[in-house]
């Protein structure tokens, strides 16, 4: 984020990271420094209990999964200048500028910055359709994730749907986001408003149009003791909001 008298430098600073991107050993020395106290977090908040969340909603599919301390430690600059170093340079770019600019005096510093690149290519990679498969849980399940901490009660109940991936149309997604707009209202009304039990329960939906997985999910934050009368009302909540719907909703 610039401002627009600055889209020169900013675009010869991007190219720069393009086209000699730093490998260095200090970096590597800071993020493996960093490792265990970003571990002890994850074990002893609730925002690391969510990380395994996450990852059991991905289908514990390592890509979206949580890497030991072990698996974090033996990575090397070699390794990410070997995972890069064909992307930077030849890959397919897209390039979006959005904000109050004149593109007439924009186009200029492209041409001289990104546009001056050697070629690449002409269209983006492909994910293979094995590539783009998530295994999801069946349903229905329950599972519970805990993190180490005796000081300050705290949890949260999650309850996710899932819905259908992103194709082409984006208008299915469009109804989704709207549905999940609706549910976090009611979910505020019932579980804030009338009980009393969370201070943002909240509902949001999450769909992929590289990966075949979609969901909508609600999370409601509180003391330990209400997670499961929360679940059960977030559950019922979904399970009559298509059939209850008004049109003051909408607005």
């Amino acid at each position: 984020e610039i401002i627009a008298d600055d889209l020169l430098p900013a675009l010869q600073l991007m190219v720069a990271s393009i086209t000699d991107p730093g490998y260095r050993e200090e970096a590597v020395r800071e993020y493996k420094n960093d490792i265990s106290a970003d571990m002890n977090r994850l074990r002893h908040r609730l925002g690391g209990a969510m990380q395994y969340v996450e990852e059991f909603l991905w289908g514990n599919d390592p890509r979206f999964g949580v890497p030991t301390e072990e698996e974090l430690l033996v990575f090397t600059a070699d390794d990410v200048k070997a995972w890069l170093d064909d992307h930077l340079s030849s890959s397919y770019i897209e390039l979006s500028l959005v904000g109050d600019f004149d593109l007439d005096d924009a186009v200029p510093d492209i041409l001289s910055t990104f546009g001056a690149l050697p070629e690449r290519d002409a269209v983006p990679i492909v994910v293979g359709e094995e590539t783009r498969e998530i295994t999801l849980p069946s349903t229905p399940t329950h599972q519970t994730f805990t993190y180490e901490n005796s000081q300050i009660d705290k949890a949260s109940s999650v309850v996710a749907f899932p819905i259908p991936h992103i194709e082409q149309d984006m208008s299915e997604n469009r109804r989704m986001q709207i549905l999940a707009d609706v549910l976090s209202n009611r979910l505020y009304d019932r579980i804030r408003e009338e009980l009393g039990d969370s201070y943002s329960p909240y509902a949001m939906e999450e769909a992929s149009q590289v990966f075949r997985r979609g969901v909508i999910y609600a999370e409601s934050e509180g003391e330990s003791s209400v997670t499961t009368k929360t679940s059960k009302h977030m559950i019922e909540i979904a399970q009559f909001i298509a059939s209850t719907l008004d049109d003051d909703e909408f607005f």
